[in-house]
């Protein structure tokens, strides 16, 4: 389980990573490497929840990050922004486990069915 959410963590941060690709990859980044990390986990749904959860946990790193940066900045913002800020860094954390949660749940479910198929044949 921990192997799939460093996985599912790892590409989603590459997915943020690439220029103007990350504007349409970067919001559903988390599900696609949930998806990766729980094919790779062969995760079960209770499994897949782990994984989500490890993931949001994982990307509570560069939540702090940008915390820190806007209270770095503080004297230098309005207010409003700063909680903005906050708020932001909260729900990446929350984004991120739901959607990596999902996204080993079908990643763990397509893994399962391929093997069952290849079985049959």
């Amino acid at each position: 389980m921990l192997k799939g959410a460093i996985i599912g963590f790892g590409i989603s941060i590459i997915l943020l990573m690439i220029p103007i690709v990350h504007f349409i990859v970067g919001p559903i980044g988390p599900f696609v490497g949930g998806m990766i990390g729980g094919g790779v986990a062969r995760a079960n749904a209770v499994q897949a929840v782990g994984i989500g959860a490890l993931m949001g946990l994982f990307m509570g790193g560069p939540a702090i990050v940008l915390v820190v940066i806007s209270r770095a900045f503080a004297d230098s913002m309005p207010d409003w922004l700063e909680h903005l800020l906050i708020f932001l860094a909260i729900g990446i954390v929350f984004w991120a486990g739901l959607l990596g949660a999902a996204g080993a749940f079908f990643g763990g479910r397509t893994h399962s069915r391929a093997l069952v198929r290849k079985v049959k044949l």
